[in-house]
């Protein structure tokens, strides 16, 4: 559940069809679950791919930032993120159980590869202090 708002602008008439837009969520929940307060991305569509900018979660005082580009013939893409100072909490939030015991904030970069299979790698420390 969440409020959401998209401003979309299409090109000029001629040139090639791209819809270039923002997207905005607000108080978004996974059932009765606050998720984030607040996220946002630039979007690009064109017939050859949907690139996703500038995208930012944030989650307590941190946030998660990131891009991806898509393909929309085949949906096979690409996505880079990075978690700044995210209390392991409030990515557990999908699991309550687990994340009523998590402490701690996690930083890191993690980059995959989206398709018929999804793969990421990456680097996530949780800082305990």
């Amino acid at each position: 559940m969440a409020d959401a708002e998209l401003e979309v602008q299409l090109e000029e008439p001629g040139s090639p069809r791209v819809a270039r837009g923002t997207l905005r969520l607000a108080q978004v929940r996974w059932g009765r679950v606050p998720i984030t307060r607040e996220m946002s991305a630039k979007m690009t569509l064109s017939e050859k791919q949907l690139r996703v900018e500038n995208a930012r979660v944030s989650i307590d005082q941190g946030a998660v930032v990131g891009a991806a580009t898509i393909n929309p013939a085949n949906g096979r893409g690409e996505f880079q993120l990075r978690v700044e100072q995210v209390p392991l909490s409030g990515l557990l939030a999908f699991a309550p159980d687990l994340a009523r015991g998590a402490r701690g904030k996690v930083n890191g970069d993690v980059t995959g590869s989206l398709g018929d299979r999804w793969d990421a790698r990456g680097v996530l420390r949780l800082d305990r202090g």
